[in-house]
């Protein structure tokens, strides 16, 4: 398929399949999709890069570099030497990007794509989430309940577990707050909030029977958590916690991926039925679902697979190495 057939045919589909769910409401729609050339191999992860193109990897270190409006691939590659599947990466302020995955590897890459190092943390064990501070240090998660902080030359600062012990208590997500302190969130609905230092602020729990899969910080700097169970969790600008809840009446959604976008508006993807849905969180610290869209494949499985593009732009990949590009109006 061409790809001017392709961007048509996700054009088509949104239309048929975006629907609001109250008048004049907020809206979401697919503007662009394709497939990458990696055929059978799943896209994990997204990122945009320092040019402003999207970078999305996967399995076996493949990745794709993707104009962000119209999808069209420009860059298609792998990282051998050997390969590792990545789960998440971060743009680095400097525009390079890191790259982090299985058995506690990493690779740093320039905005195109081309590697410069690699590395591999003590603990052999799944990163599953990687941001950097606005002092230039950069945190890194990993499944089993351990982080790792370095410097902007990526030689390790200090490392340990969190509050919540190791082994089952697993690590999902990190997001900076807004006054400098480290946000983590896991398994069994756990959350943390340390310094720079490792020093433990607060911490907590939501529903036990839940895990937290996935982390963003909304633009008026309240966080907001998502996970299995149809459940969130919302903390203030400083990690504190306010209500937790579910986000459209039903406990058998996996929210596995949420990403902020403008007016305190976010999208969360559901693993099991091929959806996204675009909620606001309003001045109450309500939440509503005012928009749904139907997707053409699931994002089961392990990784981060959505990015925000731009305010109103986020896209999604799937385990199948399908991807859409979505835009969200919040004007009505």
């Amino acid at each position: 398929m061409n790809f001017k057939k392709n961007v048509a045919k996700f054009l088509v589909s949104a239309f048929l399949l975006t629907f609001p769910l109250e008048a004049s409401a907020a809206t979401i729609t697919s503007v662009a999709g394709g497939k990458w050339e990696h055929v059978n191999k799943s896209i994990n992860c997204a990122e945009i890069t320092a040019n402003g193109n999207i970078i999305a990897a996967g399995t076996d270190g493949r990745y794709v570099i993707l104009d962000a409006n119209t999808g069209q691939a420009y860059t298609t590659a792998m990282y051998t030497q050997p390969a590792m599947s990545i789960n998440d990466m971060k743009t680095l302020e400097d525009g390079n990007i890191l790259l982090v995955g299985n058995v506690g590897k990493w690779i740093l890459a320039t905005s195109s794509g081309d590697e410069i190092t690699r590395g591999q943390l003590t603990r052999a064990e799944y990163i599953t989430g990687v941001t950097q501070l606005k002092n230039g240090n950069i945190v890194m998660v990993q499944q089993t309940g351990y982080y790792t902080i370095m410097n902007s030359s990526l030689s390790i600062i200090r490392s340990g577990t969190w509050v919540h012990g190791n082994g089952l208590n697993s690590i999902f997500d990190v997001e900076e707050l807004e006054n400098g302190n480290i946000f983590m969130a896991g398994s069994k609905g756990e959350y943390a909030v340390i310094n720079e230092n490792g020093k433990l602020i607060s911490s907590g729990g939501g529903d036990k029977l839940y895990n937290i899969k996935d982390v963003t910080r909304l633009s008026n700097d309240k966080i907001l958590a998502v996970g299995t169970g149809g459940r969130y969790l919302l903390f203030d600008k400083e990690g504190k916690f306010i209500k937790e809840g579910l986000i459209d009446s039903t406990n058998s959604k996996i929210w596995t991926t949420v990403e902020a976008v403008a007016d305190n508006y976010a999208v969360v993807l559901d693993e099991g039925g091929s959806s996204t849905s675009l909620i606001k969180i309003e001045n109450n610290n309500n939440i509503k679902v005012v928009s749904k869209m139907g997707l053409k494949f699931t994002t089961s499985g392990f990784g981060k697979r959505s990015v925000r593009v731009a305010d109103n732009k986020v896209f999604v990949g799937s385990n199948s190495g399908t991807f859409e590009i979505l835009e969200i109006d919040t004007s009505n």
